[in-house]
């Protein structure tokens, strides 16, 4: 109840103002009491509750699966002048052996500064060119790579992998995976089929297969 609660005031603080009552403001979103936004709020922290839960018991099977690494890289474009794209390429990768900072010379170099922080990554990003692909998750340990050549355009990837200690990702891990979109339904789908969730009512069944399929666990000759 004190992370409901929490949630709450928090949702109070920020809805709440000058020109607009709090109860005001969660009508707006379909609340007609605070009571009922409190119940919402209570069942938000269970629900969060939960999903840190089946993450926790499941960690080392995800770690597994996903294999998260923390990474930072250059691009070079290559569209109008290839052979000048990988001469600039192969000059950052040599300064940054030499010890100089990577960001200031993605920065120097022209390269996008977002690329050029530090970000987690996991095996499913599909926005990843596959030759970075190839490098991040097939790397043992941490380090700078070679120049890679992007697979579809004319560019070139530098790729340096920070970090890739298990206890060190856990906690960024763990939110990258609870963000993913079926998520919820997954964790669901979990607890129903280790609990051998049943439903015996026809009518109940069928309005979950219909609206919640992915939380049934049960075989179809079990209504």
């Amino acid at each position: 109840f004190r992370s409901g609660q929490e949630k709450f005031d928090n949702f109070k603080s920020q809805l709440e103002d000058e020109d607009t009552s709090f109860i005001d403001a969660i009508k707006d979103y379909g609340y007609e009491s605070e009571e009922a936004f409190l119940d919402y709020c209570i069942t938000l922290a269970k629900e969060e509750e939960l999903n840190n839960k089946y993450v926790s018991e499941n960690f080392d099977d995800l770690f597994e699966k996903y294999k998260p690494v923390k990474a930072r890289m250059m691009y070079f474009d290559g569209a109008s002048d290839t052979a000048t794209a990988h001469e600039t390429a192969e000059q950052a990768l040599a300064e940054v052996k030499a010890g100089a900072d990577f960001a200031e010379v993605a920065a120097k170099y022209g390269s996008d500064a977002t690329l050029a922080k530090e970000t987690l990554y996991t095996n499913d990003d599909d926005d990843l060119d596959s030759n970075v692909i190839l490098y991040l998750f097939s790397a043992e340990t941490t380090g700078l790579s070679g120049v890679l050549s992007n697979a579809n355009v004319n560019g070139f990837y530098i790729v340096q992998i920070t970090n890739m200690n298990k206890e060190q990702l856990r906690s960024d891990f763990s939110e990258h995976v609870q963000a993913a979109d079926d998520f919820d339904d997954t964790v669901a789908n979990y607890y129903f089929s280790k609990y051998n969730f049943t439903i015996y009512d026809i009518d109940i069944y069928n309005m979950v297969k219909e609206n919640y399929s992915a939380y049934l666990v049960q075989s179809t000759g079990k209504k």
